[in-house]
């Protein structure tokens, strides 16, 4: 059964007759004083409510600004028995915009639905204000006409600074500023090639510098990895890149990265070396020693065997190494061409090592620094770069270099600033800051070695 929307009206026409008439002192009950249409009985429901409005308008005229019971009557009167008959008008008087109501218009059946659910066509005419008014914002745009697209691109940009991270951490654990002391090793040799023959080979040194780039990264992941596994490098610590101890690279993914290294290492060597017996002897013994540096079981690195190491491997090795592949043959002079740098090498090893002289024996590492005690390891830092500068004067007498090698001695200052830095520090673990002096070091001499030869 249909209800009357007329009868709530009927109530509410008495309500404001009755309680107008008491404050106002206007007798609203007889028709003369009321708005005409209010006392017409024919009409529509929305033409009701507005001469309630009137009769309202002038009510208000002549009460009193106080609050009144009529006031709480009116609050307290249902707002749903007031809109819903004033809808009805506005429905019929001009085209809906909503399907809701468009159906309403043309079907009885479904009109008795949506009166039934009023909340319903508001949705509907909601949803159609909501799409016929074009967002600003891009993201929500893209977000209204295609969810999945606008996911990703939100994906998209939170994972930005994820691959930087991922970058950056790399970057930390190839302790890339230690690479310079594979580079004049190599660029060395290739002069002393280039010196003999007459003959630049770029490319194929080019192949040679990245295979020795990736044992050399090799090296200094498996040195992270297997001191991590060791407990040599822990978080109090100051040895290692440290991105195992800060979580910014899983072990097993450091254990991936050397395989990776060493494969691909191995298939630039076949190129480089090709059926060269002597010189995949040396391509052998430098893979083996770069893995087993600190590796079970060997770990000659925690046997105060390091500096030798380096001085053999990325010193000698890569030096006379590079000549030899660029040449197809072995010449004595590179020998002695190589002797300063291979020294070189080793003293940036010899030198990080010193600052962990008290933490390294705790995790059971052995360096040459730590059997030498402090007085002695300071004493042979004092003496290790003097050492180098009389290699170069030497190589100079015997004309195998020309006098900018002599330009090493220009490097004096830093060894100074260096020594120094051993009498103002309280502990040793602050020496690590300034192992920039002795790379330093490394690349005025390693450059004036590289300038005397180029010039000969």
């Amino acid at each position: 059964m249909t209800k009357d929307p007329a009868k709530p009206l009927d109530d509410f026409r008495v309500s404001v007759q009755s309680n107008l008439s008491e404050k106002s002192q206007v007798d609203l009950t007889q028709p003369d004083n009321l708005p005409k249409a209010v006392d017409d009985e024919a009409a529509s429901p929305g033409e009701l409510v507005n001469a309630a409005n009137a009769s309202l308008s002038m009510a208000e005229s002549t009460v009193s600004d106080e609050p009144s019971e009529f006031n709480n009557d009116l609050k307290s009167f249902p707002p749903a028995t007031i809109n819903e008959p004033a809808k009805t008008p506005s429905i019929e008087a001009s085209e809906p915009v909503a399907p809701g109501l468009k159906a309403f218009k043309e079907d009885p059946r479904e009109a008795k639905d949506a009166s039934q659910s009023p909340a319903t066509i508001n949705e509907s005419a909601k949803i159609q204000s909501f799409e016929a008014t074009e967002p600003v914002d891009p993201g929500f745009k893209a977000f209204k006409e295609e969810p999945r697209e606008a996911k990703d691109a939100s994906q998209s940009l939170d994972q930005s600074p994820n691959r930087a991270s991922v970058i950056k951490a790399w970057i930390q654990a190839s302790r890339a500023p230690f690479f310079i002391a594979t580079v004049f090793p190599l660029v060395l040799g290739f002069i002393a090639a280039y010196k003999h023959t007459g003959e630049a080979k770029i490319g194929l040194f080019f192949l040679i510098l990245l295979a020795s780039f990736l044992v050399h990264l090799a090296t200094n992941l498996a040195n992270d990895y297997f001191d991590f596994s060791l407990g040599v490098d822990t978080k109090e610590t100051i040895g290692g890149s440290r991105v195992i101890q800060e979580g910014l690279i899983e072990p097993g993914q450091i254990k991936l990265a050397i395989g990776l290294c060493y494969t691909v290492a191995f298939l630039l060597a076949i190129v480089i070396v090709g059926k060269n017996v002597s010189l995949w002897v040396i391509v052998v013994l430098a893979a083996l020693s770069s893995f087993f540096y600190v590796a079970p079981p060997i770990k000659y690195g925690h046997r105060a065997l390091g500096e030798l190491s380096v001085f053999i491997n990325m010193g000698l090795f890569m030096t006379i190494g590079t000549q030899a592949a660029l040449t197809n043959s072995f010449l004595r002079t590179t020998i002695a061409l190589a002797l300063p740098i291979s020294f070189m090498v080793a003293g940036i090893l010899y030198y990080q090592s010193i600052p962990e002289i008290e933490t390294d024996p705790a995790a059971g590492k052995i360096t040459l620094a730590v059997i030498l005690g402090k007085e002695g390891s300071f004493l042979v830092y004092l003496l290790w770069w003097p050492l180098i500068w009389l290699l170069l004067l030497t190589l100079y007498l015997a004309k195998l270099v020309e006098w900018p090698a002599l330009l090493g001695l220009l490097s004096l200052p830093l060894h100074v600033a260096a020594c120094r830095r051993f009498k103002m520090v309280q502990n040793w673990l602050e020496l690590d800051r300034y192992g920039h002096l002795i790379r330093k070091l490394y690349v005025v001499n390693a450059l004036a070695l590289i300038l005397g030869l180029a010039f000969r």
